[in-house]
This record gives structure tokens, C-alpha cells and sequence, in this order.
């Protein structure tokens, strides 16, 4: 098993987390900024518009890098790692759904760091990689 996809694996949790309070910062935050009704026109409630607009902005893009990148990333790290260690991919991933069934590029990119941090021959790391992938 290679020490580096661990530690990839620990560092994507790590992620996760610090979005997590960060989040929890922001949404503390939005609750603080509360957007001025619209039909205010001073420059101090534009101003407040304009920074809760900015926090909601923000809060919405570190969510969905958590939700989509992070994740994701996160799964292909996962299967890697669960390949190289022997186990099957229904030990890995016992219930996927079909909208989370993997698509011929997510292979590619698990079989990519398989290549990568795999041990021994390529040639018949990726023809086991194969096998493997066949079965799930």
C-alpha cells in the first residue's frame, strides 16, 4: 500500500473539516449581516447588501468544493487505496445508487494514481485493475 495515498486520504478528510468550520464561520456571520430590505437605498444598507451578498457568495462556493471536489476526490483516493490493499470493490463500496455509479473518466483517474502509487509492474498492476473494475 503506498503511504502517500494514505496520506492523501487523511489530508481530503482534513479538508472536509476545515470547510466544515468555515462554513460554520460564514453561516455565524450571514446570520450577523442581516440583508437590508430592498427598498432601503442608503449607502449603509448598500453596503450591507453588498457584504452579505459576499457572504452568501462564499458560503455557497466553499459548500459546493466540499460537496463535489473534495468528495469525489476523496472516493477515487479511497478506491485506489481499497484496490491496492486486496479488497474488493463491494467490500470498498457496498451500496452505490446509479447516479453514483462511476463513469469511464472516474475509472481512469482511480487507475491513474493505481499507476502512480501501485507497487511492481504496471503492465499487470493495470491488468489486475481491470479484473477488479470488471467485478464492480
Amino acid at each position: 500500500m503506498s503511504i502517500e495515498l494514505k496520506i492523501k486520504a487523511k489530508s481530503l478528510a482534513a479538508e472536509a473539516g476545515i470547510i466544515r468550520t468555515e462554513e460554520a464561520r460564514l453561516a455565524a456571520a450571514i446570520k450577523c449581516a442581516v440583508c437590508p430590505p430592498l427598498t432601503d437605498k442608503s449607502e449603509t444598507a448598500h453596503r450591507r447588501r453588498a457584504r452579505y451578498d459576499r457572504l452568501t457568495s462564499a458560503l455557497s462556493s466553499i459548500v459546493s468544493h466540499r460537496r463535489t471536489v473534495v468528495r469525489r476526490e476523496a472516493r477515487y483516493t479511497n478506491l485506489a487505496r481499497a484496490f491496492l490493499r486486496g479488497r474488493s470493490y463491494e467490500r470498498a463500496e457496498n451500496k452505490v445508487l446509479p447516479p453514483n455509479v462511476l463513469t469511464p473518466m472516474e475509472w481512469d483517474k482511480i487507475a491513474a494514481m493505481v499507476k502512480r502509487h501501485g507497487p511492481g509492474d504496471v503492465r499487470m498492476l493495470m491488468q489486475r485493475f481491470d479484473e477488479w473494475r470488471q467485478q464492480a
